[in-house]
């Protein structure tokens, strides 16, 4: 079952819409330079999914998946990270190694080490764009791929979010390269303190 995203409570949200958006166009443009070729993306679009409703959000626990994981500290502390479903996985491989689309069959060291690079800079421009537009101080930490069971990967959120955070924000936007789409899933887990920050700066 697939879960219906819950946009409502983020409608008025100005501030998360405009980190979004210009974290991932600046992440874009890092990743035209990386393949040298132009790739695009469509108006990211912010959700709600409740954390515990993640799974079937992403079509079921014991689907495979790859998670590319980041933490953030400072001022703006949080989680962030990358869900695929393995052959959404196998078409970012194709597209950052500049291979054709369905090349990639298998998960190895170097698609790993691509993903890693991928999630870095998805998730490194968020918080980049974040700083600049409040002003909050933060730093990621090194990406952590992981291949396993959606119910695995998201245990690692649950385990440190699930009692002050009902909810994730989830960031969607298509990525168009060489007249191919592919759909991307951002999910920002802020910590309590953070979020709270976001909310009063929001309403200023």
């Amino acid at each position: 079952m697939r879960i219906k995203p819950n946009q409502q409570n983020l409608e008025k949200n100005y501030l998360l819409s405009s980190i979004a958006r210009l974290g991932i166009q600046h992440a874009m443009n890092a990743l035209s330079e990386m393949v040298g070729e132009k790739i695009t993306n469509s108006e990211p679009q912010l959700f709600s999914v409740p954390i515990l409703k993640i799974p079937d959000f992403l079509g079921g626990a014991e689907n495979e998946a790859v998670g590319i994981y980041l933490r953030s500290c400072g001022e703006a502390s949080g989680q962030f990270i990358m869900i695929l479903p393995i052959a959404r996985a196998f078409e970012f491989i194709d597209l950052l190694m500049e291979e054709p689309y369905g090349s990639t069959q298998t998960l190895d060291d170097m698609g790993r080490s691509a993903l890693a690079e991928m999630g870095n800079l998805a998730g490194t421009f968020f918080l980049n764009a974040m700083a600049e537009l409040t002003g909050l101080e933060t730093r990621p930490s090194e990406p952590v791929v992981m291949f396993d069971m959606v119910g695995a990967i998201l245990g690692v959120i649950v385990a440190t979010s699930a009692e002050h955070m009902d909810e994730v924000i989830v960031i969607e936007t298509t990525i168009t390269h060489a007249g191919h789409e592919v759909q991307a899933s951002y999910w920002y887990i802020p910590d309590e303190k953070t979020m709270q920050r976001l909310i009063e700066m929001n309403n200023e």
